[in-house]
């Protein structure tokens, strides 16, 4: 299930703009199998930076929309970046996409509902400890 639909993706750009990305063969019309790699390339991408986070929750169902938003300005980053280079706001979105993505593999930013359970993590260990058996006083004795 892909994070971005084609939809979503028009919704941030315009047809004009996704046929002359992606139409290599002068068609007139938007190549769907390009832009469905673009969308594949960024949702990898993103599972990437998730995936030790949220690797019980992968692919993410239902998508929460922070990680929609962030699959559209990868997408259309990757669209740019295969034909002409990406202009500078098309670059920030996604330098700023990558930055949010980075707080999320750290922890510092959180997705919400799909966060996992800190306090059932593999990685915390975890102890308990009877009383003491020696102490100063009973050892005097010895």
């Amino acid at each position: 299930m892909a994070y971005c639909t084609r939809t979503d993706i028009v919704k941030q750009t315009d047809e004009e703009t996704l046929v002359g990305l992606t139409d290599d063969f002068d068609t007139g019309v938007a190549d769907e199998g390009v832009i469905a790699q673009a969308i594949s390339d960024a949702d990898a991408e993103i599972e990437v930076y998730c995936g030790e986070r949220y690797r019980d929750s992968l692919p993410f169902s239902p998508v929460p929309a922070i990680i929609a938003k962030l699959s559209v300005d990868i997408t259309i980053f990757n669209l740019y970046d295969r034909k002409l280079g990406a202009p500078e706001h098309i670059e920030k979105r996604h330098a700023n996409a990558i930055k949010l993505l980075t707080n999320i593999s750290k922890g510092t930013v959180t997705l919400g509902a799909n966060t996992p359970d800190e306090s059932t993590s593999d990685d915390e260990i975890q102890t308990s400890s009877s009383d003491r058996i020696f102490t100063r006083t009973t050892l005097e004795n010895y």
